[in-house]
């Protein structure tokens, strides 16, 4: 098992305590409001003239935070999770919020298609693929869905000199990029030893300069960003990204 196949059980959690969101919303109307909606609101005029009749993909949707986003302001989205409960409540906030989305329950690392888009929005997915395979496959992924000027945004963690309230916690241990976390024999995790203690791979923290070299490699270039700091946390990185010439 892999980290993130364990979504779908926080969000079948998140569901029996009637909320709609990862972060804990009950009211589809706030995930318009999220802070990774108005990262992206923040530049998207700067990209598109106009949003109808563009097209959106949002890899790791999860309860379609950023798609549903996107189809207010005119893009047709196709939104993916891995997680069953998550697509669900998906489709529910959709029908609130009365906009459409074809949400897809899939592995975003393991699709092939042919479809070509405006903009792929990464729903802070690719820092729980913790597996370099995953990696390289979520960034062939995203080079394969854009059109020639199409846009990549990336809402990722980010290394930060100050991490102390995140690694002030027993089931943490943070080394090499890696964020590892502790947890109950009865998961069938990638378990390891690191600083004495079992856990399993949890997030990757990268860095700008390592990010930059992962994007060199995909055949992709960053256009803008910006680190936005978090307090003695990780920083998050909102940036956008075309294909390389």
């Amino acid at each position: 098992m892999k980290y993130y196949d364990m979504h779908e059980d926080a969000y079948q959690q998140l569901k029996a305590k009637d909320k709609i969101s990862w972060d804990g919303q009950t009211d589809p109307k706030e995930l318009l409001n999220h802070e990774i909606n108005q990262a992206i609101g923040k530049k998207l005029p700067d990209f598109f003239q106009s949003f109808e009749g563009k097209s959106a993909v949002d890899l790791g949707t999860g309860t379609g935070t950023c798609a549903l986003s996107l189809a207010k302001l005119g893009f047709g989205v196709r939104g993916f999770d891995l997680s069953e409960t998550a697509i669900g409540l998906a489709r529910k906030n959709a029908k609130a919020l009365e906009v459409e989305v074809n949400f897809e329950v899939s592995d975003i690392t393991k699709i092939i298609t042919k479809d070509k888009v405006d903009l792929v929005v990464d729903s802070s997915l690719l820092h729980c693929l913790v597996h370099r395979e995953d990696r390289n496959n979520f960034f062939r992924v995203a080079h394969d869905l854009l059109k020639d000027e199409g846009l990549l945004f990336l809402h990722t963690m980010i290394e930060a000199s100050d991490m102390s309230e995140m690694l002030d916690r027993d089931y943490l241990v943070y080394e090499n990029h890696i964020l590892y976390s502790t947890g109950p024999d009865r998961w069938e995790m990638d378990w390891q030893e690191v600083q004495g203690k079992r856990v399993f791979p949890h997030r990757w923290i990268t860095t700008v300069d390592l990010l930059t070299e992962e994007v060199r490699r995909a055949g992709l270039k960053i256009v803008d960003f910006k680190v936005e700091p978090q307090e003695r946390s990780t920083g998050i990185f909102c940036g956008w990204l075309k294909k390389a010439s």
